[in-house]
């Protein structure tokens, strides 16, 4: 609110939005809306799946994405029975509400954390508790950190992700991306935002050179970026 009261231009690569969208003015991001990812994780999971636990931190992110979860859940043909419990953030001693989970027998868990750390913590602990349920998760799961700090713990895991950057590049994409991999290595995190984080600076560039109002020229413009044509709608 205070960039976009002040008329400042704002592009991102990482941020996201609730399910409820509004005029973007000044303010433009390029990814996608997290909602969909727990809309396909839901449409995923097999009908004989009943009870689900989520484990919930308490921040902005997994907030929306367990509303949606349980808005997909109210609209199904045959609801499951689904429990949460609250996770603080920064708490990675989760046993005692492991426990509690394991006393109910649930048939999945979503793991609707919001950082590796927590993720792979979460993990950890499900599998030295001998809890069998199986494990759901968005993102998390595929970054490089969580799978060299879990290695084989983390087989298994369903989650829902963003494409693999390595089939969405085009061939300049593909150069850029072989430069960044020369110069940084492997990505740490979701390998895709390396190509988005590109193209912002790209984009904010190219509208700072343009003798325009920089919001006007973006919204305007369709960029080639290097997963493709981007351009910006009202949300």
């Amino acid at each position: 609110p205070i960039y976009q009261k002040g008329g400042i231009t704002v592009i991102t690569p990482g941020a996201t939005f609730p399910e409820k969208h509004g005029p973007a003015g000044s303010i433009f991001r390029l990814f996608p809306p997290d909602y969909l990812a727990a809309e396909l994780l839901y449409r995923s999971i097999p009908p004989e799946i009943r009870r689900i636990a989520i484990l919930s931190e308490e921040n902005d992110y997994p907030v929306m994405m367990e509303r949606t979860f349980r808005r997909m859940n109210d609209l199904a043909d045959r609801p499951r029975q689904i429990f949460t419990e609250p996770i603080i953030s920064g708490s990675y001693d989760l046993r005692s509400i492991l426990m509690r989970v394991k006393t109910r027998s649930p048939d999945a868990i979503f793991l609707n954390i919001n950082g590796e750390g927590l993720y792979i913590q979460a993990v950890k602990q499900i599998r030295q508790l001998g809890i069998q349920a199986q494990i759901y998760a968005v993102y998390m799961p595929a970054s490089r950190a969580s799978q060299e700090a879990l290695g084989a713990m983390n087989e298994g895991v369903v989650f829902a992700n963003l494409p693999l950057i390595e089939k969405s590049l085009t061939p300049e994409g593909q150069k850029a991306y072989a430069a960044f991999l020369k110069r940084y290595g492997p990505p740490q995190s979701i390998s895709l935002m390396v190509a988005l984080a590109i193209d912002s600076v790209r984009m904010l560039d190219q509208a700072l050179k343009s003798g325009m109002d920089p919001a006007d020229y973006i919204r305007r413009t369709e960029f080639q970026g290097l997963t493709g044509p981007l351009r910006f709608d009202n949300d």
